[in-house]
């Protein structure tokens, strides 16, 4: 009776143990710190430069280094992720329309991106202004009206 008990009690155990295993690894990361972009780089596909911020309020497109200027954190759904970077700790945003800085994370809608398309070819939408983030030129970075091109395209 008691190796009974025993087993079953086991049993349970274990059913318990693979449902949290399957309902942790079927969770989305969207809501958390995404581990795809976490701590890298965003390189345009155009310039072949990536994003930067090497001190507060400035952002900028450079030559890839993987100094932590050129490393961000993206967190939030997909449909309002927010990049923060690890450099100066503050946020990408767009204040308004052609507008592009960094500043102190807010969680507004400035700071919210949309992403869209493959992760080689992304491209983000920020939610405030409905530009997207571009770099059609090297040493330029701005947010303009979307419209599909090469240097909206961004990949790690």
């Amino acid at each position: 009776m008691v190796r009974t008990a025993a087993r079953g009690f086991m049993s349970v155990i274990t059913v318990a143990v693979a449902v949290v295993a399957a309902v942790s690894v079927s969770v989305p990361v969207a809501y958390g710190v995404d581990p795809e972009v976490d701590n890298r780089r965003l390189r345009n596909n155009s310039t072949g430069q990536c994003l930067a911020s090497y001190s507060p309020g400035s952002v900028s497109i450079t030559k890839c280094n993987n100094g932590a200027g050129q490393k961000w954190t993206a967190s939030g759904p997909e449909n309002g992720r927010i990049f923060r970077n690890v450099n100066t700790d503050q946020c990408l945003a767009s204040p308004g329309k052609g507008k592009l800085a960094v500043e102190a994370c807010n969680n507004k809608a400035a700071q919210k991106w949309k992403g869209s398309g493959p992760r080689n070819a992304r491209a983000f939408r920020n939610v405030q202004v409905g530009q997207c983030l571009s770099s059609f030129s090297s040493g330029k970075v701005n947010v303009a009206d979307c419209g599909g091109g090469k240097g909206q395209k961004w990949s790690r």
